[in-house]
């Protein structure tokens, strides 16, 4: 009997990881941003591009690039290695921003008609969990 009850369940738990589908981040949209009261900065990255604001009124792109294939296949995998329908429970490994010290960074990510983020961290030192991902994205952001 005990036997087949192990083999039920060992049935019934692989039937149940297969149905659940892989995420395909190919068509979604990640943004990052930074900003303090003097300072503003969003990069998205969407349909294979990078677009940089820095003009908080407009938020129109003062930058646009084209991701190569080797660029695309790390964001895909940095997207595949986060959970992304958790994210607002990441902690901020510091606290600056609460006085001054640090720009306010938010990562979302918009996949399947749904939108998640982050609550805010430090620019600059965001939660491990993204730390890849936001290193990766912040790497566009050439100084002036």
């Amino acid at each position: 009997m005990k036997l087949i009850s192990c083999f039920l369940l060992t049935l019934f738990l692989s039937k149940g990881c297969m149905n659940q589908p892989k995420q395909d981040f190919s068509k979604s949209t990640v943004t990052y941003t930074a900003e303090t009261r003097g300072y503003f900065m969003q990069i998205i990255l969407a349909n294979n591009t990078v677009s940089i604001s820095k003009d908080r009124e407009t938020r129109l792109p003062s930058a646009q690039l084209v991701l190569s294939k080797e660029q695309q296949k790390k964001v895909l995998s940095y997207l595949k290695a986060i959970d992304v329908a958790n994210l607002a429970q990441l902690k901020a490994p510091t606290e600056k921003r609460f006085y001054d010290g640090a720009a306010i960074g938010n990562l979302s990510v918009s996949h399947n008609g749904e939108t998640y983020g982050t609550s805010g961290f430090d620019h600059g030192n965001p939660p491990v969990e993204i730390e890849q991902l936001v290193t990766f994205m912040n790497a566009f952001d050439k100084p002036e």
